[in-house]
């Protein structure tokens, strides 16, 4: 083998190494943004079914005591209400549950009656928390007093995370349509 043939075949191996280098770059590229998008798919999954939980037993009680059960009902914001333990009021632990958008920390938080708001989900896109309610017939409620007697509402969830280095933003939406359980009385 002379010495032209030996350096040809190094150039060649050089650029297949280069190659089999730049798709392995590629492939752990796509790899971490899979791992971001599902782990934004996750925290909006679970994130979702807790309200959507919270959104059904609000007016539960027990005892037959009527009550809305949404007594704040905004586009931005909501807070439900029931009496899970059946003393006849609804001032225990985790019987007030509080949802609010805050755009400027692009975060929605959640609160329980006498504790702080906490971080419920973070990196949520602009707009990216919407809330809308429903009469039992389906059309829509405008009016703030409606809204507390909402027989159905819709959650809108999108947020967005880095996607890994190199790879850009990963976006996912989730949508929650869901009907009250316990009827919605004054």
């Amino acid at each position: 083998m002379s010495l032209t043939e030996i350096m040809a075949t190094l150039a060649v191996a050089a650029l297949l190494a280069a190659d089999a280098a730049s798709f392995g770059h590629s492939a752990l590229r796509h790899i971490a943004r899979q791992q971001a998008l599902r782990d934004l798919r996750q925290a909006l999954l679970v994130t979702s079914e807790m309200f959507e939980r919270e959104w059904r037993i609000a007016g539960f009680s027990p005892t037959g005591t009527t009550f809305s059960g949404v007594p704040i009902a905004g586009a931005s914001e909501i807070t439900f209400e029931a009496d899970l333990n059946g003393d006849g009021d609804r001032s225990d632990a985790h019987e007030r549950v509080a949802y609010a958008w805050d755009a400027d920390r692009r975060t929605v938080f959640r609160a329980t009656l006498g504790a702080s708001p906490q971080p419920w989900l973070s990196d949520v896109s602009e707009g990216g928390f919407e809330l809308r309610y429903f009469d039992s017939s389906g059309q829509p409620l405008w009016d703030l007093q409606a809204r507390r007697q909402a027989s159905a509402i819709v959650l809108r969830l999108c947020a967005e995370r880095q996607g890994g280095p190199g790879s850009g933003l990963v976006r996912e939406w989730v949508r929650v349509t869901s009907a009250r359980r316990n009827p919605a009385l004054p």
